[in-house]
This record gives C-alpha cells, structure tokens and sequence, in this order.
C-alpha cells in the first residue's frame, strides 16, 4: 500500500515553506538512506508515515509541533520554525545504538510456558485500530509471575478482518517494550524491524522471535502490534447514519478476572489533548467504561 500523497497546503505560512522545500523526506543520518515507515504525528494527534521514498504529507500551524519516531531511530521533535529552517527538504533521523541483552543461563531443561490471554475465550471484537487517531498501538502487558529470568521466544495476536466493512488486508509493526517504573511501556526492545500483512484468511498472527535472544525481565515486557491502514466514516444519506469504511483488523479482547496480578491493555490514542499510553482494562473513567476487566487476545510464549 503506498502512503504518498501531494503535499496539501492547509496554512498560508507553510504554503510558501513547501513550494520553497518541495516534498520533505526523512533519511537516515549515516547512510543517506530514506526511512520507510516512520511516525509523524502533530501536537493534536494527527499523524502519517513516511512512504518508501521517505516523504510524507502532514499540515502544521504556526505554533505546532511535529513528533517523528522509528523503531529503529532515534525520536526527533521539530517546531515549524525548525522546518522552515529545513536545509535540502531533509529530515535527519538517527540510528539508535542497539545494547545487546546480557546473556542469560539457562537451566538444564529450560521450560516454555505460554503467558498472557492468546487462549482466552472471546468477550468483545473492539473497534478497528485507526478510528481513534492515526497512529494505532496496541499493547499487552506480559508479566512474570515468578520473577525467573528467560527469553521471549514466540508472540501470538488474535485479530479478525471484517469483510463487511471494506476490510482485505492491511499491516502491522510489531512493537514490543520495556516496562517503566510507572508501570507503563517505555523503550522499544526489539532489535530488528518486523512488519506482517493481515488479511482475512490468516487475521492472527504468530511470529517465532527466538533468534533474537530477547530477554524476558522479572518485570515482564509488552508486547503489541501498530497498524498501517485506511479508515474513514462515509455517510449514508438514505438510511442517516455513517458507515465505517477500513481495512483495519478488529483486536478482539478477553474478560478476565485477575488482569491486576497478571497485566493490562493499553491504547496509544490522544488523551487530554496529547498522545499517550491509556489503560483499557481500567476503563480510564468514561472513556472505555466498556472495558473494564478486559484485555487485547495477546500472548507470548516464554522459555525459562
């Protein structure tokens, strides 16, 4: 799917800046490369992704602020006087300088236990990724219940593609993080970038990441898939009411009675007017009320 679209000009002071610049493009700093696939978002949530050229189309005003990040890069944050300052219509972005995980023993018979709610029985279809904002992450706390050291060896998704609403195929990043000292996700830990088609005849998703030798910390990790897909609201005038049209996978969720002791669902959505990490399985007051008690149908598969 390409995401390149014509530059649209939306602001008076940043008409001239782009006729100026031409397309803007992001590469990387070392190689000169473009970077396919990196996250631009604005101060009010809006956001695209570089296309395989590294240009994208994103609007901002006098006072905004642009966000850019990759997996594999270091996060950039730009102010319109920044880019109108832009020399060569050129976004630099810096690889990030992977540490590699402290090797960890491994007993004699090293055991694989399958964490998290992947077998769970199914509660709720959710909405389709992309509805609430342009950027689409979801993300399952995996905890440690006994605190041993391990790896994650293989990570499962269950999704379903709704034909009825324009659904074929679309893709997926898969991110996995670090957990903060509050509790929330914090640094990208996947040493490589991995981005997997879902369609509607093989919707869910298991990905062997034992190569990688990523370790699974006494705190756990979460795991968690960015969705790249079309989503719009078309409007049926006969019958009154708007329609979904998206390609955007549902992400079903389990109602479980002890996600306190063995992790939560978050969204990465725009919250109090910035792009944040909200729990879904708290409810969050008003806004998922719907989903207290409720989880995204993600596991993994640890060995130990």
């Amino acid at each position: 799917m390409k995401y390149r679209l014509a530059i649209l000009l939306f602001f008076t002071t940043l008409s001239s800046t782009f006729a100026q610049n031409g397309t803007i493009f992001i590469k990387d700093k070392t190689t000169n490369e473009p970077v396919y696939l990196a996250a631009i978002a604005n101060q009010k949530g809006n956001g695209t992704y570089s296309d395989e050229d590294g240009s994208f189309d994103l609007a901002i005003s006098q006072n905004d602020t642009l966000y850019i990040s990759h997996l594999s890069y270091q996060k950039v944050v730009l102010s319109k006087k920044d880019i109108d300052n832009l020399k060569n219509s050129v976004i630099y972005l810096t690889p990030k300088v992977i540490e590699l995980a402290e090797a960890v023993v491994r007993p004699a018979k090293p055991i694989k236990k399958m964490l998290g709610y992947y077998k769970e029985n199914t509660f709720f279809k959710g909405w389709s990724p992309g509805g609430k904002n342009d950027f689409s992450v979801f993300v399952n706390h995996i905890k440690n219940p006994t605190g041993d050291l391990g790896y994650v060896n293989k990570l499962f998704f269950d999704l379903n593609v709704d034909l009825s609403e324009g659904g074929k195929s679309s893709k997926a990043r898969i991110r996995m993080f670090s957990v903060g000292a509050d509790g929330l996700p914090k640094d990208d830990i996947l040493t490589k970038e991995i981005i997997k088609t879902i369609d509607v005849i093989s919707p869910n998703l298991k990905i062997d990441i034992s190569d990688l030798k990523i370790n699974f910390p006494p705190e756990g990790v979460f795991i968690g898939l960015e969705f790249f897909c079309n989503f719009e609201l078309k409007n049926l005038k006969k019958i009154g009411y708007s329609k979904i049209i998206t390609n955007c996978p549902h992400v079903p969720s389990a109602k479980v009675a002890n996600y306190n002791e063995t992790g939560k669902s978050y969204f990465w959505t725009l919250t109090q007017g910035k792009l944040q990490w909200t729990c879904i399985s708290d409810g969050n007051g008003s806004k998922f009320k719907g989903w207290v008690g409720q989880v995204y149908k993600f596991g993994a598969e640890v060995v130990q």
